[in-house]
């Protein structure tokens, strides 16, 4: 769509194969379609909008067998990618903070962002049975056993 003689951008969910591919650079095929998808992006093309689910299946997949790559690596590309100029996520500020716990404190993104999720709510309190990781963030935590 032109708007006064400017292409304005397409907009685009992206799913997490396209991350993947991108981050990864395997298989080259697909690697060389995502380059080309995140060059657009970065000359005005495209817009990207990642969903936070999609942030928890990278962290998932990225830390696997398959790539095996640390906490510290992934959150910090997966950082850089949230701030860049054409992407749009949802709970951005949400999602940096889960990154962050996920990389000071080495434990689950999905528990990471539960707690950074946490603190954006009225309703803070986490109910876990796994009060050990939520310990080392700001999280208000509680055990089912405190509540019988």
């Amino acid at each position: 769509m032109n708007v006064g003689g400017h292409r304005m951008p397409e907009h685009y969910w992206v799913d997490t194969n396209v991350i993947l591919r991108f981050i990864t650079q395997s298989p080259d095929e697909h690697a060389r379609k995502a380059t080309r998808i995140m060059e657009g992006v970065d000359s005005g093309q495209f817009i990207l909008h990642i969903h936070s689910l999609i942030i928890a299946e990278c962290c998932y997949v990225l830390q696997g067998k398959v790539y095996n790559l640390t906490h510290e690596y992934i959150a910090h590309i997966l950082k850089a990618l949230i701030l860049s100029d054409g992407i749009e996520a949802e709970e951005e500020q949400v999602l940096l903070k889960a990154l962050d716990y996920y990389d000071q404190h080495r434990i689950d993104f999905e528990d990471a962002y539960l707690a950074a999720y946490s603190e954006t709510q009225s309703h803070r309190r986490i109910l876990t049975f796994n009060s050990k990781d939520f310990a080392q963030t700001s999280a208000e935590c509680y055990s089912p056993a405190d509540l019988s």
